[in-house]
């Protein structure tokens, strides 16, 4: 059961107080120092666990004031925006009652689905070889219902390159498979010549339009989110702490070129110019972006990967920088979900199973639920 009237006090936000930061005020962050907190990891056994309680960073979206104790740490007196450093679940479940929210993308794109399910309290959590199983399954989905009654589903779909492969299915088809009331997609750290990136893009955008269409059609919101793409950084082990410098991190990972990693950044503005123009007209795509590439850039600290067979130097050890992801996710949905929105959703029939399908020890996939579709 929604309480509406704090559906309608998360959506108004305070907003007799400053403005909600925007997309610019995001990017422009650095990672802070802050409070401490317990942290969660991924060990070599590919499971969470709890570490004690241990200094943590954040990310500080500009304008936002960094204020411990009686000091302040990045000069900045009081804040000009508003944004919730912290994920908060039970605003998260109420804006997203009854929704379905789609995650696209490789290994990294998995990092942020597991960051949420811990962050939702999800009873059951899928260890890396669940994420193995989706990956060499051609596109296997993974089911995980979250937010208790508000009964949330978030899907996760394998997609390399944005493209059908021989272990991925097209996004046509995944969207076929099951209609999702939101989005979160990146193109993942598998690099493409330009003119191949761009065509595939361009594809994706085009069903994402056709997408939202459908869902205007249900008169129902469907936000969609863009992830632009960090690369790995070369000698990640001798990095200790935040490199707040976007400029300086370009410039080592250009200096050490290695799996194409010194084109990332070219092809996050490709994206950006491209989104922006599929924006362009009153029944163009509307979208957000998760600015993956500048938050992920600054924590070269945090890519000594325990779940990795070694030091890759492109996944995440720790889950901060998947939770900051999080974090932004869910400020954009507070910023533009309306009452409304969230009323038709909850009314909402899907005419497809939304049940969970993996174990209950969370080691394995129980079924591929693409086997209990009706046709």
């Amino acid at each position: 059961m929604l309480d509406y009237n704090i559906i309608n006090a998360l959506v108004k936000y305070e907003t007799s107080r400053e403005p909600l930061c925007n997309r610019e005020d995001i990017r422009n962050g650095a990672w802070m120092k802050s409070h401490t907190r317990q942290v969660q990891y991924w060990p070599a056994e590919g499971a969470w666990i709890r570490k004690e309680a241990r200094q943590e960073y954040q990310w500080f979206p500009e304008g936002v004031a960094v204020n411990i104790g009686d000091n302040n740490t990045n000069g900045t007196t009081s804040s000009t925006c508003r944004y919730e450093l912290k994920f908060n679940s039970t605003v998260f479940c109420n804006l997203m009652a009854n929704s379905i929210v789609m995650f696209i993308g490789d290994s990294i794109t998995w990092e942020m689905y597991e960051s949420l399910l811990v962050l939702l309290d999800s009873p059951i959590f899928p260890v890396r070889q669940v994420h193995i199983e989706a990956t060499q399954k051609k596109g296997l989905p993974v089911l995980m219902n979250v937010c208790d009654e508000k009964n949330v589903t978030l899907i996760y779909r394998s997609s390399k390159k944005l493209e059908a492969s021989s272990d991925t299915e097209s996004i046509e088809i995944m969207l076929e498979e099951y209609f999702p009331t939101a989005i979160v997609l990146n193109v993942g750290a598998h690099y493409q010549p330009d003119d191949r990136f761009a065509m595939n893009l361009n594809n994706t955008l085009r069903l994402m339009r056709g997408w939202q269409r459908m869902c205007r059609l249900l008169d129902l919101s469907c936000p969609f989110f863009w992830r632009t793409t960090a690369p790995g950084i070369p000698d990640c082990a001798s990095f200790t702490e935040p490199m707040n410098d976007v400029a300086q991190m370009q410039m080592h990972v250009t200096s050490k070129p290695m799996f194409n990693w010194d084109k990332f950044a070219h092809q996050n503005d490709i994206a950006m110019s491209m989104l922006s123009r599929a924006e362009e007209g009153g029944k163009g795509l509307n979208y957000d972006v998760i600015v993956g590439y500048e938050m992920d850039m600054q924590r070269p600290d945090r890519r000594t990967c325990a779940g990795c067979k070694r030091n890759d130097c492109l996944h995440q050890k720790y889950s901060d920088v998947a939770d900051a992801h999080n974090a932004v996710f869910l400020h954009y949905l507070r910023s533009h979900r309306h009452a409304e929105d969230v009323a038709r959703l909850v009314d909402f029939e899907y005419n497809f199973s939304r049940d969970a399908n993996i174990r209950p020890d969370g080691m394995a996939v129980a079924f591929d639920p693409r086997d209990r579709m009706v046709p």
